[in-house]
């Protein structure tokens, strides 16, 4: 089984003059689990925006067309300044 572990170590000089280590691991594993979740929950996200603008912006041009083709049917001036 892996696991993630986050590892804090400090040199300690020991009475008889020895290098020692003292440490402290610490399973980070669902954090790590929930920081991949939050990255694919974001990618999927955008993903998801992405769409969204690409319909609104279709849409939006549809109306536009719309609009455009009605205009020919208006005969007054001032009236066609709106559009």
């Amino acid at each position: 089984k892996l696991i993630h572990v986050s590892i804090i170590g400090k040199p300690i000089l020991m009475e008889n003059n020895q290098l020692a280590v003292y440490g402290i691991y610490r399973d980070i594993t669902q954090q790590k689990k929930s920081e991949e979740k939050i990255a694919r929950d974001l990618k999927e996200k955008e993903i998801l925006l992405k769409e969204i603008h690409h319909r609104v912006k279709n849409n939006m041009q549809i109306i536009s067309s719309l609009l455009n083709m009605q205009i020919r049917y208006i005969k007054n001036e001032a009236d066609k300044e709106i559009f």
